[in-house]
């Protein structure tokens, strides 16, 4: 029987494949390093999930007392908060710097927390075997906490703007949340004994079903947007090489490209370029009347497509109507985000 592949295997591939596609762009363009970054750190919590290299074994270069629990935890409330700042910065809606803080004492509180246990040696699943500790409870949910907070605060400046190229970033960060309020659940039931014994494991399990799923969607978009950014930029740079290579075979002047170096790399700088040698082309049509072939004629009209569609296409309007509350619910949550 054929063994299914875990979807913490799978969000990590995606995560592995998009953090060395931009490594290049991450290098020489600035805009570009925290959704990298983010890439890089949340495949190192998905690594220490165990699904790749058994628990036992990445705990045992730690000492063996659970730190790997620790280190996965930190690791994914770092790849949650800069995605949350790539994705925001994209959208125009720069991070209050008021939700810094409870991001800081989030972190500080669910760290100190976390030595308080009474650790023992590895298990697979640590904020579970040790939720009956008030210690483990604290940590565990002090943690999903942060995480359900971050993912809130991303949910909703992505419903804001409405922007399309993150809606399965919206949806995934729907599911962390909800994922992360059931393990708290389902974690403080096993710590105070507010369920009936053994009703507290399916609804822990229906949480990590959640939790994982939202990872998953999360990771595929921004793999999905390196890739699709990765193939725009070089469609880019391709018309551009076309579009040369008309007015070189014109004996026309070609516009000077910009240094080789950071700027290049640039997607706007890139395509601002191939809009300059757009209008080369056709200033030599329209001053010299000379007819380009079909060939070349189909060259300038994707070129100028492409420019037309990226340089000035009206971005689209954010969703429609939302009832009262949820309009209330996320005004509130953006709140000071931006001044007009």
């Amino acid at each position: 029987m054929e063994q299914i592949i875990h979807p913490s295997s799978l969000a990590f591939f995606a995560l592995a494949i998009s953090f060395l596609v931009r490594i290049r762009s991450a290098i020489r363009v600035p805009t570009a390093r925290l959704t990298w970054l983010a890439s890089g750190v949340g495949a190192v919590a998905l690594l220490c999930c165990g699904t790749l290299i058994s628990m036992p074994i990445l705990d045992g270069w730690l000492g063996g007392t659970n730190f790997l629990s620790l280190l996965q935890n930190v690791a994914a409330a770092v790849a949650f908060w800069l995605v949350a700042q790539a994705v925001v910065s994209q959208v125009d809606f720069p991070l209050h710097k008021l939700f810094r803080w409870p991001l800081y004492i989030g972190f500080l509180s669910f760290v100190v927390a976390f030595f308080f246990i009474e650790r023992g040696a590895t298990v697979q699943d640590f904020m579970l075997e040790h939720a009956d500790q008030i210690a483990g409870f604290l940590y565990s949910s002090l943690y999903l906490a942060l995480i359900a907070g971050i993912c809130l605060h991303l949910v909703s400046k992505i419903w804001r703007t409405g922007a399309q190229s993150f809606a399965t970033m919206h949806l995934g960060g729907a599911f962390v949340t909800i994922g992360c309020v059931l393990q708290i659940l389902a974690l403080a039931s096993i710590c105070f004994s507010w369920l009936p014994e053994g009703a507290s494991g399916p609804v822990y399990t229906l949480a990590l079903t959640s939790f994982s799923g939202g990872v998953v969607l999360m990771a595929g978009n921004m793999a999905s947007l390196a890739l699709l950014r990765l193939r725009s930029t070089s469609r880019v740079k391709h018309s551009i090489k076309s579009l040369e290579s008309i007015l070189r075979r014109k004996d026309l002047e070609v516009p000077a490209r910009p240094v080789m170096t950071t700027t290049w790399l640039n997607g706007e700088t890139a395509l601002n370029h191939l809009y300059r040698s757009v209008i080369a082309v056709n200033d030599h049509v329209h001053a010299d009347g000379s007819a380009l072939n079909d060939d070349e004629k189909r060259r300038v009209e994707r070129a100028s497509h492409l420019v037309s569609r990226k340089m000035f296409t009206k971005p689209r309007k954010a969703r429609g109507r939302l009832p009262r509350w949820e309009l209330n619910f996320m005004k509130w949550a953006t709140k000071g985000s931006k001044s007009n």
